[in-house]
């Protein structure tokens, strides 16, 4: 069977799972940057978007993990964005998982 272009769900799923990671390392920077080094008195309205931006995040990048396994499945195109999205957002969730197993203890 000859497969024919690049998958539609895989370079979605690699979008989805790019934009997810730069939502990581913008929630990163807004956390240190908010409590870092002193407590303000916008702190509350800082967490809540801090808060916002993890959930978002985090969803985006699972429906990039499930974006990326309908396109890994896919027999009639070529699959290589497909594992490329859904090894990163794989590794974005574990990030996640580890941050909210560190926020429960």
């Amino acid at each position: 069977m000859e497969r024919k272009g690049e998958s539609e769900l895989g370079i979605l799923s690699l979008g989805l799972s790019i934009l997810a990671s730069v939502g990581f390392f913008l929630e990163l920077a807004l956390i240190y940057g908010f409590f870092g080094d002193d407590y303000s008195s916008g702190a509350f309205i800082a967490a809540f978007f801090v808060g916002v931006l993890i959930v978002f995040c985090g969803g985006l990048s699972f429906c990039s993990l499930v974006l990326g396994l309908a396109g890994i499945f896919q027999k009639t195109r070529v699959r290589k964005y497909a594992f490329i999205g859904t090894t990163f957002s794989v590794s974005l969730l574990c990030f996640y998982i580890v941050k909210w197993i560190a926020l429960i203890i």
